[in-house]
């Protein structure tokens, strides 16, 4: 048997709330880009629809009629996977979904903080612990899915997931006080 305090699993939980909170802002970026990519490409087709349009109108031969309808499909096309997609929505699930993750990492910063200052009494740490655990459970059972892209991604930029949760990656994300954190006396016993 292994013994983990209360303050070890405090640490694992925020690291695992900074990964996620870090995935769900990137998962977020990347739709909000990907839309103003697609929005830009069907502006630029419709312009170039218009303009085949009205040369087209004038007489200026068939093959502005014919350019008309290329430019006209690739428009549709583009709008179709846009619409099917639905990006707007996506990227804002993952942006509020980040938000909350933000505010519950922050009240485990906040905790951790309390613990290591013993201006709380490990029983109550541990009751928040609870509480932050089932919030965040309920939240990721909201949250939208992070696409094994993302993870790739997140991975080649942060490291693997286990590493982005390892002490050192942890402490990036904490006070100087608090990295590896040496626990009050009274918050060193086993993790009930």
């Amino acid at each position: 048997m292994f013994a983990l305090s209360l303050v070890d699993t405090l640490r694992l939980a925020f690291g695992q709330v900074v990964y996620y909170h870090k995935s769900h802002t990137q998962a977020a970026t990347s739709l909000t880009r990907w839309s103003r990519w697609a929005k830009l490409a069907e502006t630029a087709l419709l312009v170039g629809v218009v303009i085949a349009a009205v040369g087209s109108a004038f007489g200026r031969g068939p093959h502005w009629a014919t350019t008309t309808a290329v430019v006209g499909s690739l428009a549709l096309v583009i709008f179709l996977i846009h619409a099917t997609l639905d990006l707007e929505t996506n990227a804002r699930s993952h942006h509020v979904i980040s938000n909350r993750l933000w505010h519950i990492r922050e009240q485990y910063r906040a905790l951790l903080s309390d613990l290591h200052d013993n201006a709380i009494d490990p029983a109550v740490a541990r009751a928040k612990r609870d509480l932050l655990m089932a919030e965040v459970t309920n939240l990721y059972e909201l949250s939208p899915p992070l696409t094994g892209r993302l993870f790739r991604t997140q991975r080649r930029v942060e490291g693997a997931e286990e590493e982005a949760m390892a002490d050192r990656e942890i402490d990036r994300f904490l006070p100087k006080s608090l990295h590896g954190a040496a626990e009050p006396a009274s918050a060193t016993t086993s993790n009930r």
